[in-house]
This record gives C-alpha cells, sequence and structure tokens, in this order.
C-alpha cells in the first residue's frame, strides 16, 4: 500500500524559500550613546544652550554688583 502523502506517479512539490534581501530589525536599533548630542530633544537642546549664557551673565553681573557694594 501507498500511503496519501507519498503517491506513485507525483513529484513532490517544495515550496520557494524566500530570498531575503535584508533583515531589519524590529523595535529600538542602538544609533548611539544618549548623550551623543543629535539624541538629545530640541527642549533640551535649547535649555543647554541658553543655560551656559544666563549662568555667565548673572555670575559676571553679581560679581560687577559685588564690587560696587564694597
Amino acid at each position: 500500500g501507498s500511503s496519501p502523502q507519498h503517491a506513485q506517479g507525483e513529484a513532490r512539490a517544495t515550496a520557494p524559500t524566500p530570498a531575503v534581501a535584508s533583515v531589519t530589525p524590529k523595535g529600538p536599533v542602538n544609533t548611539g550613546s544618549r548623550l551623543a548630542l543629535r539624541n538629545w530633544r530640541i527642549s533640551t537642546r535649547l535649555v543647554a544652550l541658553l543655560t551656559l549664557p544666563v549662568v555667565a551673565a548673572t555670575t559676571l553681573g553679581g560679581m560687577r554688583i559685588n564690587e560696587s557694594l564694597d
């Protein structure tokens, strides 16, 4: 007797294997350090950009006021 899987006179059909050109990962991709400037949000960049001049002006202004009081 022949089994249903191997019938006489029929060639076994195989499914073609798909060719994978590139595999894209699912989920977050490592794009570098979180400390890299390009990974900062725009609001964080603006705060960082404005903080340095404000701190410098406050420090210099405080020193000048202190000298004037002396």
